[in-house]
């Protein structure tokens, strides 16, 4: 069964997305960053700030592995619905957004001492290491999963106002859109898998494969940016910090336990993004809080 919606006898083509008035759309909103902005923005906390400084740091190297390989199925002409075609295209210049406004805080980052190009390095090496070991399946693969990732993120951000109000107004804005924009492409990449591979049980495995290597390529390297920008802060591993970070990831706002907890469900034969979270309204609420209308790319 394709689950993207590919067009039948009696139906026009649709996607998982479109049959619930969703519709990925491009913005270009431009954040800058003034001198106001503290270097601790983040709960005035060194500790818990460089956990976003890092999500910043991964944004390019990640994004720009998305986009390539969106691109690579764009030119494949593998995609025979149009409307999931669209949705492909306007994901790629999503991702494109998303990194050049999270460069735009990492040169704001890179201003105070942090190494940024050394962070981007090292994840694009440990991403690119995994491309020659994967083929097209196994790469959508990856992207299925590390997308899933990043719209728990994304639901999160928006539903907990712990999370959000503790961020430094100049960052929560940037969070915000992207964290909006990643749950309204959410199901591009899933919808692009079913397309392409179909849901049975060879490509349920190279699925779960899939995710096995983009975490072994992300997780360590997010582990070495965060201490190498903790380092430059003098943060070191104390008893309390330890707490500080536990408390974040597991207690409150318990960042790290929610997304788990809401990425389970990828593990299953039959998953699909939609069926983890009923979005769309989620969508409407917060769009004037998360994205402007102004913002809309015209071509």
């Amino acid at each position: 069964m394709r689950r993207s919606g590919s067009k039948t006898e009696t139906e026009q083509p649709s996607t998982s997305s479109s049959r619930r008035n969703v519709r990925p759309t491009v913005r270009r909103p431009h954040f800058e960053f003034s001198s106001s902005l503290p270097r601790f923005y983040y709960k005035k906390s060194p500790v818990l700030t460089n956990i976003f400084n890092t999500f910043h740091a991964l944004a390019t190297p990640i994004e720009g592995f998305f986009i390539r390989d969106g691109q690579r199925i764009a030119r494949s002409g593998k995609v025979t619905n149009p409307v999931l075609s669209e949705e492909l295209e306007a994901f790629i210049k999503q991702e494109a957004s998303h990194s050049a406004e999270h460069n735009r805080a990492n040169r704001w980052l890179e201003e105070q001492g942090y190494p940024v190009k050394w962070a981007h390095a090292r994840a694009q090496l440990a991403l690119e290491q995994m491309r020659p070991k994967a083929d097209d399946m196994l790469l959508n693969g990856m992207i299925a999963a590390g997308e899933h990732l990043l719209s728990e993120f994304g639901e999160l951000f928006l539903s907990n106002s712990e999370l959000a109000n503790g961020l430094h107004p100049e960052m929560r804005a940037l969070f915000l859109w992207h964290a909006y924009e990643e749950i309204e492409h959410k199901a591009v990449s899933m919808d692009l898998y079913y397309e392409l591979f179909g849901n049975n049980l060879y490509s349920y495995a190279a699925r779960l494969r899939g995710l096995w290597m983009i975490a072994r390529a992300i997780v360590p390297v997010s582990l070495e940016i965060v201490q190498a920008f903790w380092k430059v802060d003098d943060v070191r591993l104390t008893l309390g910090n330890a707490r500080e970070v536990l408390d974040y990831l597991f207690v409150s706002p318990a960042f790290a336990s929610r997304i788990i907890r809401n990425f389970l469900p990828f593990l299953m034969p039959n998953f699909h993004p939609w069926n983890v979270h009923e979005s769309a309204e989620h969508l409407e609420r917060y769009r004037g809080l998360a994205v402007k209308d102004e913002w809309v790319a015209q071509n």
